[in-house]
């Protein structure tokens, strides 16, 4: 049986937990090699991987969320049913990439995240306070999965009773991107991904009718100027960047929360180094989004031949750049492989680079420093319950905990 990296390497089954081993060995073997199981190049290195982010005209991001497995005949017949695949900031380049960033560049830029934060750290110390009145909890339900999308739902001004809708479909959406899964599991995630996608519709028209102060009316603004009927393309459009939106804005986060949460309560002495030393919290965020990525990839595709990791790629070949990999790489960062929370390094790449860089980074940054300052004050003897086993979804883009059992002693 062939044992090079590209035949053992599968990201939903085998290497769901903990792919690092793994991506080590393909850094020193096979820097660029090629998966059979997700029929594309996979880049490791961070030189290189950087390099896909940052040449968005040799790299395109037109397959950027491709599924790294087929979906079920049946479950694709389900999303034939929804709006067609349009534009969102993540797969469009050129003009037309500038044009849906810009709003959501001016909603989520210094100022405006900045003017967020008492209402994200007053929502942080109402779940905290919730999760407080027992000695047990579960953290990802309970905190990790409602902050982000109650702070992103108030940006683009979702009415509360649509809010469990819009974090359960934006899962689904996650889910059908991920593919590879059971027929049943893949046709509701995709029947639940077109209610969501009707509700983004229906969000559409009402700020089309009557706009307000929301992110929502600012893209229905920019991308479909004036107040006449929207034809099918811009609304399709439009659904289609209000989901990107969405789905970026809280299931990435929520994997940042909860990632950094693990790591830090599976390492004692840093929880209790972090809670001894708070000034240290914008640098635990750092190291937190580098050690264990949120987003672990996304595609590319070759938009002409070129060299790549001492690989000749033609034009159109599927490339998945692994942020994962490249921000262990001992070529960058001295003990790669080490959690440390005082390394204080911001050169990793979880939050892309170049013109696809992601615009929510500063509001993403935010809820996890308003999460540590938050939990190391209010409950400092914090820490795993034993017992019980922290699984990673099975997922492909995000990599995050399923759940995440935590215990304390109510006056410690």
């Amino acid at each position: 049986m062939d044992g090079s990296v590209g035949a053992v390497y599968d990201p939903l089954e085998r290497h769901v937990q903990d792919p690092y081993p793994l991506f080590a060995r393909a850094r020193q073997e096979e820097p660029v090699f090629w998966s059979e199981t997700m029929r594309a190049w996979v880049v490791t290195r961070y030189d290189d991987v950087r390099r896909v982010l940052q040449q968005h005209e040799t790299f395109s991001t037109a397959n950027a969320l491709r599924s790294p497995k087929p979906l079920h005949p049946d479950a694709a017949a389900v999303l034939g049913r929804g709006f067609p695949p349009s534009s969102a900031i993540i797969n469009v380049n050129g003009e037309r990439h500038l044009r849906v960033r810009a709003p959501l560049a001016k909603r989520l830029g210094s100022d405006a995240v900045a003017a967020m934060e008492p209402d994200v750290r007053s929502r942080a110390n109402t779940l905290v306070a919730a999760i407080e009145q027992g000695t047990s909890a579960e953290l990802m339900a309970g905190y990790a999965r409602v902050l982000p999308v109650e702070t992103i739902s108030d940006i683009c001004g979702i009415a509360p009773a649509d809010r469990a809708l819009v974090r359960d479909g934006a899962y689904a959406c996650v889910a059908v991107i991920t593919g590879g899964a059971s027929r049943e599991t893949e046709v509701a995630a995709a029947e639940l991904f077109l209610e969501f996608q009707e509700l983004m519709a229906a969000c559409v028209r009402e700020r089309r009718e009557r706009p307000g102060g929301d992110a929502f009316s600012e893209i229905v603004t920019a991308l479909a100027p004036g107040n006449g009927p929207l034809d099918d393309a811009q609304l399709a459009e439009l659904v289609w960047t209000f989901v990107g939106l969405i789905t970026a804005g809280h299931s990435t986060t929520t994997a940042l929360l909860g990632n950094g949460l693990y790591h830090l309560l599976s390492r004692p002495e840093q929880w209790k180094l972090l809670c001894d030393r708070p000034e240290l919290i914008p640098s635990a965020v750092e190291e937190i989004a580098r050690f264990d990525t949120p987003v672990h990839a996304f595609f590319r595709s070759t938009a002409r031949p070129v060299t790549l990791g001492g690989r000749e790629l033609p034009e159109g070949a599927d490339v998945v750049a692994l942020y994962s990999s490249a921000n262990r790489d001992p070529e960058v960062f001295e003990r790669a492989e080490e959690f440390d929370v005082t390394r204080g390094v911001s050169r990793h790449l979880t939050f892309g680079h170049g013109v696809h860089a992601c615009v929510g980074a500063r509001l993403a940054r935010l809820q996890l420093a308003v999460t540590l300052e938050t939990l190391t004050a209010r409950l400092p003897g914090l820490r795993l319950a034993p017992g019980r086993e922290v699984r990673m979804a099975r997922q492909f883009v995000d990599h995050a905990p399923v759940a995440l059992h935590v215990e304390w002693d109510r006056h410690a």
